[in-house]
């Protein structure tokens, strides 16, 4: 009969190591560069990403989410605040569009506290901001510290679905 040895053996654990070792070398080598270079042919050469990043110093915040959707008749509001201990150079740029544009309008407004209390309680005011369209593009400088209120409202009798982009762009102190 064969002698079968069932005594445990020894693991090599120098060369378990060494194998795990290799093994992660080479998937991070793979994943690094030769996927990179894999995306790349697939995909195309990568966007300027120096185009898409804010510069040293300088903050980008999205205030509102990519669509909204308004009832009929009613309104979308956020506030935000500046303060310029923390920030100068402020403004606020982005864009809006009714996915329903035939012939529907949305105004879009930026105020802040003190007109924006004169605007809802329907007395002239001076916001920042004021359009009345289906679409729009803006970039409108913040100068002074407080409060501000960023509204859509739908004049319309049915709901609208708004795709929109606001970033409040700023830098923060002590970046030129």
């Amino acid at each position: 009969m064969p002698h079968v040895d069932l005594a445990p053996h020894e693991t090599n654990w120098d060369g378990l190591l060494a194998l795990t070792l290799l093994i992660v070398v080479a998937v991070a080598l793979y994943t690094a560069d030769w996927g990179a270079d894999l995306i790349q042919r697939r995909l195309g050469p990568p966007p300027d990403y120096e185009e898409l990043l804010p510069a040293p110093g300088e903050v980008w915040v999205n205030l509102l989410p990519d669509t909204i959707e308004i009832a009929a008749k009613q309104s979308y509001e956020t506030t935000f605040r500046f303060d310029p201990n923390q920030m100068h150079s402020v403004h606020l740029a982005g864009s809006f569009s009714l996915s329903d544009a035939s012939g529907a309008r949305i105004t879009f407004l930026l105020a802040d506290e003190k007109n924006y209390g004169k605007w809802k309680n329907k007395l002239p005011s001076a916001p920042l901001y004021s359009k009345t369209a289906s679409k729009d593009q803006f970039d409108v400088p913040i100068a002074a510290a407080g409060s501000y209120h960023l509204v859509f409202v739908n004049p319309a009798g049915r709901d609208q679905l708004i795709t929109c982009d606001a970033k409040l762009e700023y830098r923060l102190n002590g970046n030129k």
